[in-house]
């Protein structure tokens, strides 16, 4: 869905005015995310027996009922021109929740030293492995944006004796992004008291982030009509980019 105005006071003035709304499907491959496997090399110490033994495991998830989200975007130009220079002032905003976020589940592996393989009752623990699952187990429709921009260009009709057009564009930009929930961490072994042990799966609760981001373009375009030729020359300055 999308909507356009568009109103005209003056000659030289125009104020746009912009709003969509589209809908975001998540892709095949994170739909159907086949089987995931982890080797574990154990050792055997079964007498006369040189053979590697390596443990497989296999999880299959089922992450089919992902779902998709729509995304919100709406913005408001105004246009000036003055003389031979035009003036471009946009401010824009765009949003989404419920964005398919994929999540790992935390694993607790054990490697095993074999007395006598293939009998299981002669292995013992020899390792304990805290680890997560090497893809995603599950898809949580739980992350969100929030982006706001203002973008400001300012360019000028072809100097005929320069043969030459000036342009600077510049952009401000600001974006929040997170999650809503909580999640489970890789498991953690946990001292009780000095003779128990115990695993621990935490929880904690989704984080966000931001960040703000400043950038000023400079180009101008160079007409040679004796060549039929254009040159572009361009320089970018990064005033400041930053994320927490």
């Amino acid at each position: 869905l999308r909507i356009r105005l568009n109103y005209e006071p003056g000659d030289c003035t125009q104020v746009r005015f912009g709003w969509g709304k589209s809908s975001k499907m998540p892709s095949a491959r994170d739909i159907y995310m086949g089987p995931q496997y982890i080797d574990v090399v154990e050792q055997n110490s079964t007498p006369e027996d040189t053979t590697s033994l390596i443990s497989t495991y296999v999880w299959n998830f089922d992450t089919s009922d992902i779902l998709g989200y729509q995304e919100e975007k709406a913005e408001l130009s105004f246009d000036q021109k003055i003389g031979p220079v035009g003036f471009i002032l946009t401010g824009w905003m765009s949003r989404a929740d419920g964005i398919a976020r994929e999540d790992e589940l935390p694993l607790t592996l054990y490697r095993y030293d074999w007395a006598d393989w293939p009998n299981e009752e002669s292995r013992t623990v020899i390792d304990t492995f805290y680890d997560d699952t090497p893809k995603a187990a599950y898809f949580r429709n739980a992350g969100t944006y929030r982006k706001r921009g203002v973008e400001l260009m300012i360019v000028t009709k072809r100097i005929e004796k320069l043969s030459t057009t000036f342009r600077i564009a510049s952009s401000y930009v600001k974006a929040q992004s997170g999650a809503k929930g909580i999640y489970m961490s890789t498991p953690k072994l946990v001292s009780i008291d000095e003779s128990t042990k115990r695993t621990v799966y935490p929880y904690y609760y989704y984080t966000e982030g931001w960040g703000k981001k400043m950038i000023i373009d400079y180009s101008a375009d160079w007409l040679i009509k004796k060549l039929g030729m254009w040159v572009t020359f361009f320089v970018q300055q990064t005033l400041w980019d930053s994320d927490i």
